[in-house]
């Protein structure tokens, strides 16, 4: 291989990674400087684009979940302890407020100040619990979390399993 492009190829992959790990670190910092609900605990449930918040908007397990995942990622892969901060907020709140202990699952919006407000089952939110709970496992090493996110696949795979047709129904 030509030496030159040979060189000309590892900058270009030096400069891309760079540029992400820049985009992550902005968009990462949008959501700490933004989002956090430090009156009512967690995350806001809405902010519109112009940067308002509606700090009574109801609070979606999806959206939850995905905090919780994206923090415990971004901690994973640079180490940030700040991430990590964040993560273990997202993982207090979800568990304290989204689970529901009584029946299994995920309850899919609770309002403002953590009380269940929408409480099917969708398989999807559930799913992306199981996938917050897995990857925040690996940023806390907490054994408590494994067995959360193993209960929760549990729940899915008891209650959402299509046994006739095969597949899974999405909502209960």
């Amino acid at each position: 291989m030509n030496t030159n492009l040979l060189n000309q190829t590892v900058q270009d992959l030096k400069n891309y990674k760079d540029s992400m790990q820049h985009e992550l670190k902005n968009i990462l910092d949008y959501w700490i400087t933004y989002t956090q609900d430090d009156l009512h605990d967690g995350f806001y449930g809405k902010i519109d684009h112009e940067n308002i918040v509606y700090p009574e908007a109801p609070k979606g397990s999806v959206l939850n979940s995905r905090i919780l995942w994206a923090f415990s990622a971004a901690y994973n892969y640079t180490g940030n302890t700040e991430y990590k901060k964040i993560a273990n907020r997202a993982y207090e709140y979800f568990t304290n407020h989204f689970v529901d202990e009584q029946f299994g699952g995920v309850y899919w919006t609770v309002d403002y100040l953590g009380n269940s407000l929408d409480t099917k089952k969708q398989t999807y939110a559930t799913s992306f619990a199981v996938y917050a709970l897995s990857e925040y496992f690996k940023c806390s090493e907490n054994p408590e979390v494994r067995e959360e996110a193993i209960k929760l696949y549990g729940d899915i795979l008891n209650h959402s399993r299509d046994k006739k047709a095969g597949g899974y129904f999405e909502a209960f």
